[in-house]
């Protein structure tokens, strides 16, 4: 019987567009073989993959490139000695990746006539991408999610606008991070539910979620985005929250 190498199974089946009907025969039986639906989390964030995922007798079979980049890998296939490697990306030590910087200006529309204004007050959080929640207590959390009081040691940041309606934290290590800008003069519909964008990014960074979504982000408006701070620059984001709800 020929054997199906894993570049076979694993590639040609995800990459190839070969799958014409929702089964493939074989002469020793039937593969059902179909398109799956499926959704992938990767440490509680949500992740799309541009090659579909192909579900083969109710088991799902994905990109191998495209995974082993998500879980921080490479993936390379020799096609002579049939082998793929993975290994891990290469990284700059945390050492020599230095500093950088963020800041922006936030705002407000006031009506028609008044125009723009500087949402005074409104609060920037930054979190690394990476962050453990475990690695904070429980109530350097509360702390955190309800007055900005950063734990010594954990990678947060936090700042308010100030009275020109502008931002800056200095000295960040360089890296990824998640920017969480809650407006202070500008409120949301509170019936409306959080954006499955803002709960799948957010929501396994924090132990008290609850308590960070009321004093952040259920009332007011937000402005949720990943930013990459690089060695010796600084970023600018700013926005620019428009009309109050009410």
């Amino acid at each position: 019987m020929k054997k199906l190498h894993l570049k076979s199974l694993v590639v040609g089946l995800v990459f190839g567009v070969m799958l014409a009907s929702t089964s493939v025969a074989f002469a020793s039986g039937k593969i059902s073989a179909v398109y799956s639906e499926m959704k992938l989390l990767v440490n509680g964030q949500a992740k799309s993959l541009k090659t579909k995922p192909v579900t083969i007798n109710k088991t799902d079979y994905v990109s191998l490139n495209e995974i082993s980049t998500l879980l921080g890998y490479t993936a390379q296939y020799n096609d002579k000695t049939k082998t793929y490697t993975i290994s891990n990306k290469s990284s700059v030590p945390a050492k020599e990746a230095g500093v950088g910087n963020v800041k922006g200006a936030i705002t407000w529309q006031y009506n028609d006539f008044v125009g723009t204004k500087a949402d005074v007050g409104a609060k920037v959080f930054l979190i690394p991408t990476s962050f453990d929640k475990k690695s904070i207590t429980a109530d350097e959390s509360n702390l955190y999610s309800m007055i900005g009081a950063v734990p010594k040691g954990s990678g947060l940041q936090f700042v308010k606008v100030n009275g020109f309606g502008q931002y800056e934290l200095n000295d960040i290590p360089a890296g990824k991070y998640y920017i969480v800008i809650s407006s202070k003069n500008t409120t949301r519909n509170s019936d409306e539910d959080l954006s499955d964008y803002v709960v799948s990014t957010l929501k396994p960074l924090f132990a008290d979620w609850d308590t960070f979504v009321l004093f952040n982000l259920k009332l007011t408006n937000h402005e949720v985005r990943e930013i990459e701070i690089k060695k010796g620059k600084t970023l600018d984001v700013s926005y620019d929250f428009g009309n109050t709800y009410y």
